[in-house]
């Protein structure tokens, strides 16, 4: 009995936050509508509350229940003789990619692309080999972690693509060449300066219905409600 009256309770906080956010005009009423808005959250859950106002199908979203955490990358164990380059130069990499370091410092070169482009991703790949983990204990554990690093932080991926290029432009280059390099990782896709800025302002992310949040520090008086 008690669950269906805060069931109840939920939705006239839910029906109070939208028609006290669409008619305020002060900051007062602003504020009011955010508790209204919080306290639905808090009797109905966040998933019934997104299948509500983003107007989805709410079977799913209510199915997904709260938010989990994202499994670590699984990679592959190391090859024998972990400290030896290993290089395969295959005549083309089906994803389209000039090169690819494995998480355990496997180099693959494509061959298709002039000879001097080959020479800069070689030492491209290198750089990447030399963050990758070959030796020592938790090896995989250390690789995972490394990966999640490089595809979930902006930042970091930028600083290690850049570094990784403007090696790769000066040993082939010259000193010119790598200076550019700073725009390597933006060109190509890698991050976007969105992306790069967001991160610079945020503490953390978290993933919600898909959707990803950043959350920041912010100047503003500390809330004395919720």
């Amino acid at each position: 009995m008690a669950l269906g009256f805060a069931v109840f309770d939920g939705a006239g906080a839910l029906y109070e936050f939208a028609t006290t956010a669409l008619g305020a005009s002060t900051s007062a009423q602003l504020e009011q509508a955010g508790q209204h808005f919080a306290r639905a959250v808090t009797l109905l859950g966040i998933s019934t509350v997104q299948a509500v106002l983003l107007r989805g199908a709410s079977r799913p979203v209510v199915a997904r229940g709260q938010p989990q955490i994202q499994p670590r990358l699984q990679v592959a164990g190391p090859p024998a003789n972990a400290q030896q380059l290993h290089l395969t130069r295959p005549a083309s990499i089906p994803t389209g990619e000039a090169g690819l370091t494995s998480p355990t410092g496997g180099i693959t070169v494509s061959r298709n692309q002039p000879l001097s482009e080959q020479r800069v991703t070689l030492c491209h790949e290198l750089v990447h080999r030399f963050f990758s983990p070959r030796t020592g204990p938790l090896l995989k554990l250390r690789a995972e972690v490394r990966m999640s690093a490089y595809s979930r932080s902006a930042l970091l991926r930028y600083l290690e693509e850049a570094l990784a290029e403007g090696y790769g432009q000066l040993r082939v280059h010259g000193l010119e060449k790598a200076l550019g390099a700073y725009r390597f990782p933006i060109n190509l896709g890698y991050v976007t300066v969105a992306q790069m800025a967001a991160e610079g302002q945020a503490i953390g992310t978290i993933t919600l219905g898909g959707v990803l949040f950043y959350v920041s520090v912010s100047r503003g008086p500390i809330p004395t409600q919720p």
